[in-house]
């Protein structure tokens, strides 16, 4: 599995996305490079673009998530 995980040193983890799979009230399920899914709690995301996420530096940890920078 490839994809490119992007952290600012900050309290932000920025992660690539191919586009958003589903959404709930709750969280929303990312499609990643690789064809990995990933469901972010909505409460985490930071901040959201075409293909960019912000999510919040612990959850990304706490699940295996790890910034390159």
């Amino acid at each position: 599995m490839s994809r490119v995980v992007y952290s600012n040193g900050e309290d932000v983890t920025w992660l690539d996305h191919e586009g958003v799979v589903r959404r709930t009230d709750k969280a929303v399920l990312f499609k990643l490079p690789g064809g990995e899914e990933r469901w972010v709690p909505k409460s985490l995301i930071v901040d959201q673009g075409e293909d960019l996420v912000g999510i919040q530096k612990w959850w990304c940890e706490k699940n295996g998530i790890k910034g390159d920078w």
